[in-house]
């Protein structure tokens, strides 16, 4: 019974061994391969001529077959220990027998070629592509793959048929091809800070290029080889809608400034008129009244107070409108008009502090500046339950910087301003509009029960 197993045993190709009790009780060695002849390692533990960090895994496999817990033929790789302490690669098949009449495992090991391990490599990989690809499809996802290395010595060696219609080329004519000359961008994985998703483009077979997002990832297909996977999604669709809304946006901007500046000149007009004519009738009417107060009955004083209070507020009213003071004088001594008009007619004090060279700007971004300032000061009087606001002007050779600040109660800001119209407040948003009309930079920051400020940076060249 011994000899026939022996003999079916040697029959296979191979290193044939049997052991029990965790030791080789028979074996056949390659002489020439291993260094090792068959007295040698009689007797020694099975895992002798295993490399040290297969060890822990090999004793699983067969002590799991020993224990019944593996009743077929179990299969693997692993590194066989030469006895000049190479390693070499090879693949085993062992399974529970019984030897001698006690239980025992027995087993062929085979030397792994490099043809072997080549094919092993290819299909394997191209196994986890498949996986991988079959994923991606799923998702409407171009899928590549470009071996380890350098931005110069990245080249594919997967693509799938959606990175076929994304380029028009061929995947055995992708195959090979650097990622430089697929992409726009430069595509860098291994660098710290690199975006795991942004947008790039693929070049096409005859010219023109083909709008993505990237998504970067490493993956390791195999022990010995690890490559770069980039999954890619078509945002054609995705940047046409952006253009059309950018247009969109930039139609509405131009439509929001020509309301503004007609909404100026209508008030300039106003302001004009009601100067010109309505105060000037008021004048009149008040100076004759004055003149006759002496011949007329008790009480008729008090129509001539009437007519005085009337006629601050249609000034104040008209200054709002448009003051004479920004056309005549610029934009600070107007700014200290508006704090001291503030006090006198709301009661909350404003400071106002104006610093570096005072000097005119263009008509349109002193107005600009001006409004910021008047409806920042409005906010602050209506809604922020302050006892005291600063307005800081600074004449800055590069930049001229605006700044309103509250102790106030606060509020939030949402991310953008836009999202207030729907809720009726249109505050906010015109001063982000007449900002962006003069090139300025516009930052409002705000913390409940901290209060807020307003910062508006205007840049010289843009505003000279």
């Amino acid at each position: 019974m011994k000899a026939e197993f022996l003999r079916s045993l040697e029959e296979m190709r191979g290193v044939h061994f049997v052991f029990q009790d965790e030791k080789l009780v028979y074996s056949r060695f390659d002489t020439a391969s291993s260094g090792y002849a068959t007295r040698d390692v009689i007797g020694l533990p099975f895992t002798y001529a295993i490399a040290p960090e297969c060890r822990e895994e090999v004793l699983k496999i067969n002590r799991d077959l020993l224990k019944g817990r593996d009743k077929s033929i179990a299969y693997y790789n692993t590194l066989a220990l030469a006895k000049d302490g190479s390693r070499v690669p090879v693949r085993c098949a062992v399974w529970a027998t019984m030897y001698q009449d006690k239980p025992a495992v027995a087993g062929v090991m085979a030397r792994i070629t490099d043809e072997d391990q080549a094919a092993s490599l290819a299909r394997e990989t191209t196994s986890d592509y498949r996986l991988l690809s079959k994923s991606a499809s799923k998702a409407g996802e171009g899928i590549i793959a470009f071996e380890k290395g350098n931005q110069e010595q990245l080249s594919c060696i997967y693509a799938n048929e959606e990175i076929e219609r994304l380029s028009g080329h061929f995947a055995d004519d992708i195959l090979g091809m650097k990622i430089k000359d697929l992409f726009s961008n430069e595509i860098i994985c291994e660098q710290p800070g690199t975006p795991l998703r942004y947008e790039s483009e693929v070049f096409k077979k005859g010219g023109g290029t083909t709008p993505v997002e990237i998504c970067l990832g490493m993956a390791t297909l195999h022990p010995k080889r690890q490559v770069t996977i980039v999954y890619v999604r078509d945002i054609t669709e995705r940047k046409r809608w952006e253009a059309a809304n950018l247009k969109l946006q930039q139609s509405l901007r131009f439509y929001a400034r020509q309301v503004i500046k007609a909404q100026e000149k209508e008030r300039k007009r106003l302001s004009r008129d009601l100067h010109d004519s309505t105060i000037q009738s008021l004048i009149s009417i008040y100076n004759r009244l004055q003149d006759i107060n002496g011949r007329c009955p008790e009480g008729f004083g008090d129509l001539c107070e009437v007519i005085e209070n009337a006629l601050i507020d249609l000034r104040t009213f008209t200054w709002n409108l448009r003051p004479p003071l920004l056309d005549d004088m610029g934009l600070a001594p107007t700014l200290r008009w508006l704090t001291a008009n503030t006090l006198r007619s709301s009661g909350l004090k404003v400071e106002v502090c104006i610093t570096g060279r005072e000097r005119r700007l263009p008509d349109n971004v002193e107005l600009s500046v001006f409004r910021i300032a008047q409806e920042a000061i409005n906010n602050v009087h209506r809604h922020a339950k302050a006892s005291v606001a600063k307005v800081s002007l600074d004449f800055g050779e590069e930049w001229i910087t605006l700044s309103i600040r509250d102790n106030g109660c606060g509020f939030k800001v949402p991310a953008r301003l836009t999202s207030l119209a729907n809720k009726g407040k249109l505050g906010l948003i015109g001063m982000n509009e007449r900002s962006m009309d003069i090139g300025a930079d516009i930052h409002i920051r705000s913390q409940k029960g901290k209060g807020s400020i307003v910062l508006v940076a205007i840049p010289m060249s843009g505003s000279a």
